[in-house]
């Protein structure tokens, strides 16, 4: 038989469009051109891949399992260690917190105490005993009469009023000072405080001799001021209390009793009486001012607010800035 007349056989031709199943990777074709349809199969197939006879013993689909139960076993100790690390984190944190939270009362009272010791205006039970016992002094207003006093001094009208009569006291102010060595603007706050809470109609002639009050002028002193300055006798006669009365309604008068009335108590105190207390200069010398407007009013919650005016920007200006006369500039 020639060899021309052998037929050759059919050339095997898989057109991949016409596959059924998955053809196994190790599976080897010859000829066989795979463009698109098997592309996608190479990649991770939801699907289980079946073992083939020219793969290895194991087949593929196991090993593919094995990976797979080994990255679940990875993932999910991941994820447990991280679990374990955000849990013991919160303990952590949690422990801190309350370590922090329960040292905050012992820091809020030591500050809420280093507050009341530096404030001057606040005495301690036995200094109120020693100073009532000694100048009779009395406790704070009550809540009604603070409460009016406060609204009396956001009442602006009034407060310009006030201003405008200290203005014409200036000059008795720094004067009296001066001659007392005391401070200039202890004098104008309490002045101020007096004469922005007096009582209307006080001040009439007819009302100062009738004997229903018994203090008078702008700082509000009574007959017994003299009496402890000497200036009275113990039991003076009638006509030497209306003297007295007159003296102090007289304003210029008044303000040097005052000055005086300040001169006094720092002796009592066993003061310096040359030295001029300034009340941002140490913590003495504001608990000294505080104590000498508790001495001149005996209410206390009036220190609080004599130390508050003594910082008033306005009556700053009014007692230490003085007015020059503009000239005009030659052309």
């Amino acid at each position: 038989m020639h060899p021309t007349d052998i037929e050759p056989e059919a050339e095997i031709v898989v057109i991949p469009k016409q596959i059924a199943k998955a053809l196994p990777l190790g599976l080897a074709i010859d000829g066989a051109e795979i463009r698109e349809a098997h592309l996608l199969r190479r990649t991770f197939i939801p699907e289980p891949i079946r073992d083939c006879p020219r793969c290895p013993r194991i087949g593929i689909s196991r090993l593919f399992s094995r990976r797979k139960r080994e990255l679940c076993f990875v993932s999910l100790f991941g994820r447990q260690v991280v679990a374990a690390a955000g849990v013991l984190g919160f303990i952590c944190l949690s422990v801190a917190h309350l370590r922090s939270t329960a040292q905050l009362p012992l820091v809020d009272a030591e500050i809420q105490t280093q507050l009341i010791q530096e404030d001057p205006s606040v005495f301690s039970p036995e200094e109120l005993v020693l100073l009532q016992r000694r100048f009779g002094v009395h406790g704070p207003q009550t809540r009604l009469a603070q409460l009016f006093t406060r609204g009396m001094d956001q009442f602006q009208p009034l407060r310009t009023q006030t201003v405008n009569r200290l203005q014409a006291l200036k000059p008795v102010i720094k004067r009296e000072s001066r001659r007392y060595r005391v401070n200039p603007m202890l004098v104008t706050a309490i002045l101020f405080d007096e004469i922005q809470h007096s009582k209307p109609g006080e001040d009439l002639p007819f009302v100062v001799h009738s004997g229903f009050v018994s203090t008078h002028g702008p700082a509000q002193l009574g007959i017994s001021e003299l009496i402890h300055q000497g200036r009275l006798p113990l039991n003076p006669s009638k006509t030497e209390i209306v003297e007295a009365r007159n003296l102090l309604m007289n304003s210029e008068a008044n303000v040097e009793l005052l000055a005086a009335k300040l001169a006094r108590l720092k002796k009592e105190l066993g003061l310096s009486p040359d030295q001029v207390l300034i009340a941002s200069r140490s913590y003495v010398d504001a608990k000294a001012i505080a104590t000498l407007a508790y001495l001149h009013n005996g209410k206390l919650d009036y220190p609080r607010r004599v130390l508050r005016y003594m910082q008033d920007t306005e009556l700053h200006g009014l007692i230490f800035s003085e007015r020059r006369p503009t000239t005009q500039p030659l052309v």
